[in-house]
């Protein structure tokens, strides 16, 4: 880690608490809970993933090597690191907040819009297909 590393081996407050409000669980995984917050020092949402002192230390290493990795990314589809910290009973990976939610929710929302967008076209089609047909049966019976 750089000597300006946002990665530390013990936060103060003690309490997670005590630094933080909730705004609403976003889900449960195989590290732990994933939480969005409200960070009061850093007055900014967050999300942050929550495992329990008591993990496993494969647990708490894939979660070390997860934020090791987003420390060092810089890219704009990549959400920002903001902190790795150890509370008295937890440890806390804190992530820039994705207020369009998460990346399959935003796809899916994706895919409702290309569907809805592919259904307009394929009826503005149909109707030009039925316009026409109208037109070449209305000539077709002048011809006769």
């Amino acid at each position: 880690m750089t000597s300006n590393s946002k990665i530390s081996p013990e936060a103060s407050p003690s309490s997670l608490q005590a630094c933080m409000s909730t705004n609403k669980i976003l889900g449960v995984g195989g590290f732990g809970l994933v939480i969005a917050v409200y960070d009061k020092e850093l007055r900014t949402d967050l999300a942050i993933k929550i495992i329990t002192n008591t993990s496993k230390t494969k647990v708490l290493d894939s979660l070390k090597t997860e934020a090791k990795i987003l420390e060092s990314s810089n890219h704009k589809n990549i959400v920002k690191f903001r902190y790795f910290k150890e509370y008295s009973n937890c440890f806390v990976l804190a992530i820039e907040w994705c207020q369009e939610g998460s990346l399959i929710q935003w796809l899916k929302a994706k895919d409702d819009e290309r569907l809805l967008l592919k259904e307009a076209v394929e009826k503005a089609e149909q109707k030009k297909i039925k316009s026409h047909l109208s037109l070449v049966k209305k000539k077709s019976k002048s011809d006769c």
